[in-house]
C-alpha cells in the first residue's frame, strides 16, 4: 500500500522524536516515524527489510516527502521505521527498523523474529535497498543530431545535457562531444571521439597510466550495439566509482560512463541505455554483453550530495565525509569535467579543450597534488590568490577536520603543489576567487 502525500502528513503528526544527526551520515537527517493503522495486512513477511522505493519529491512542513511506503506484517498494529532523509528529500536508499510491536498480544513466533530484528539492529547493521527504477522508468528514444547515435533513456528521472563541444578539434586526444543524462544522484555521460579506436584494449590502458591507476584490463570482454567492446569499473574513494564501456565504429570512438553517486540504484537504467544503443554504421547490430563479473564491482558507497558542511551547489556529483577536496573545487569552480579521486585529475585535462595543466599558478585556477605528494588519493585545493612565491588557496580535506573547521584558507609556497589545472574557456557559471 501507498500512501499519499495526505497520509505522509498523517505520518509526520505521528513524528514522536527527532535525534540529531548521525556521524556516521553527518550530513542527513535522521527521523523516526511511527505510524499506527488498523487496516488489513499490507504485506506479509516485511520484518525487517521494509524498502523504500525512489522518492519523488514535493515539499511537506520540515521534510520534503510525497510517498512513504509502510508495510507491516500481520503481527503488529504498528511499527517504527526510520528514513534516512538529506535536507533537499532525496531519500537515501537505507532503511531501519528500530522497533516492532503489537500493542495487545505477540505470539511467539513474532517475538523470536523481533528479537532477531533487534539482535541484528544493535549490532549496527544497515538494510540497504536496490530499488529498480526500471519499475517507474519512462523510456524515451534519444536522438544525437551530430554524430547519428541513438538510445532510450529514462525521461521520467533523468535529463539530457550537453556539458562538452568541441567539434573539429586537431587534437585527437580531446572529446568532440558529451551528453549527459543526469539524475537526482548520478549520471550517464557519453562521450565521443571524432577518430575510430582500433586498440581498445591499448586505449584503456593508457587511459588508466595517464591517471595513474592500477588496471586489470586484458581483453576484449563485451559487446554494444554489436561492436567490441571493453567493459571495467573504476573505484574511487573521493568520488563516485564508474562503470565504463569503450567501443569503436568506423567513424566515431565511444566511452559511456555510469558515474555511480547513487550507491548502484541506477545500474539497470545504465544497462538498459547500453542495451538499446546503436549507431549509424552498417556494421552495427543489435547485439548486447556486459559482463556480470564487471557489473558485481558496482558497490554502495558515499553517494553524491548537494550540500556539503554548510555549503551547497546543485549537482555537485562529489560526496562529502567531513569535507572533501574535490566537492569543494567543484563547488568553487562552479564545474570540473573531470571524474575520481584527485590525484587522477591531472591525466584527464587533455581530454578536454578548454582546460590546461601546467607548473605556473593561475588565480582561479586548481592547485594539484598527486597522490605520491598527498596519499593515498591526491589533493585539489582553488588558488584564491598569488603572492610572490607564495599562494593562498582554498580548500577542504577528506575524513579530516570536521566539518566545523572546513574549509580551511592556507599559504603554499608555488612549488609545492604537483602542478596546475585551470580553465581558459568562456567564463564559467560560477568561479569563487574571494574569501
Amino acid at each position: 500500500m501507498t500512501f499519499s502525500l495526505e497520509w505522509a502528513k498523517i505520518a509526520m503528526k505521528h513524528l514522536h522524536k527527532k535525534i540529531e544527526p548521525d556521524s556516521q551520515y553527518p550530513h542527513y537527517l535522521i527521523s523516526i516515524y511511527e505510524v499506527r493503522h488498523s487496516e488489513r495486512t499490507i504485506r506479509k513477511g516485511c520484518i525487517c527489510g521494509c524498502h523504500l522505493p525512489t522518492p519523488k519529491t514535493s515539499r511537506n512542513a520540515s521534510h520534503i516527502v510525497e510517498e512513504i511506503v509502510i508495510r507491516r506484517s500481520d503481527v503488529t498494529s504498528f511499527l517504527i521505521l526510520v528514513a534516512i532523509t538529506d535536507t533537499e528529500g532525496s531519500k537515501m536508499y537505507k532503511v531501519r527498523l528500530l522497533s516492532m510491536i503489537n500493542r495487545y498480544t505477540l505470539g511467539s513466533l513474532a517475538a523470536f523474529l523481533i528479537l532477531i530484528c533487534i539482535t541484528a539492529l544493535l549490532g549496527g547493521s544497515v538494510v540497504q535497498a536496490a530499488p529498480s527504477t526500471q519499475e517507474t522508468a519512462y523510456w524515451k528514444d534519444y536522438q544525437d543530431p551530430d554524430y547519428g547515435f541513438s538510445l532510450q533513456y529514462d525521461a521520467a528521472n533523468w535529463q539530457p545535457k550537453i556539458t562538452v563541444r568541441a567539434p573539429n578539434d586537431p587534437d585527437p586526444q580531446v572529446i568532440a562531444k558529451r551528453v549527459g543524462f543526469f539524475g537526482s544522484r548520478a549520471a550517464v555521460t557519453i562521450d565521443v571521439w571524432e577518430h575510430p579506436e582500433k586498440d581498445l584494449v591499448g586505449w584503456v590502458k593508457r587511459d588508466f597510466n595517464n591517471r595513474e591507476m592500477p588496471y586489470d584490463v586484458t581483453e576484449v570482454n563485451a559487446k554494444v550495439a554489436g561492436l567490441p567492446a571493453v567493459a571495467y569499473f573504476e573505484p574511487a574513494e573521493q568520488a563516485p566509482s564508474v562503470l565504463s564501456i569503450v567501443f569503436s565504429d568506423d567513424s566515431h570512438f565511444f566511452r559511456i560512463q555510469y558515474v555511480i553517486g547513487d550507491m548502484g540504484a541506477a545500474k539497470d537504467i545504465y544497462l538498459h541505455m547500453l542495451e538499446s544503443f546503436s549507431v549509424e554504421s552498417p556494421a552495427a547490430k543489435t547485439e548486447f554483453q556486459f559482463p556480470t563479473n564487471v557489473q558485481d564491482k558496482v558497490t554502495g558507497a558515499l553517494p553524491a550530495v548537494t550540500t556539503c558542511c554548510g555549503y551547497s551547489w546543485p549537482g555537485n556529483p562529489f560526496p562529502c565525509d567531513n569535507g572533501n577536496c574535490t566537492w569543494w573545487v567543484y563547488y568553487r569552480q562552479g564545474y570540473v569535467p573531470f571524474t575520481g579521486n584527485a590525484g587522477t585529475w591531472w591525466g584527464q585535462v587533455g581530454y578536454y579543450r578548454d582546460w590546461r595543466k601546467g607548473y605556473t599558478p593561475v588565480t582561479g585556477g586548481i592547485a594539484w597534488w598527486n597522490s605520491a605528494a598527498r596519499p593515498p588519493y591526491g589533493h585539489v585545493a582553488q588558488v584564491v590568490s598569488i603572492s610572490g612565491a607564495n599562494i593562498n588557496v582554498s580548500e577542504m580535506t577528506w575524513q579530516g577536520n570536521p566539518c566545523s573547521q572546513e574549509p580551511v584558507y592556507r599559504a603554499y609556497a608555488s612549488t609545492n603543489p604537483s602542478g596546475y589545472i585551470y580553465w581558459v574557456g568562456p567564463v564559467l557559471a560560477k568561479t569563487i576567487v574571494s574569501h
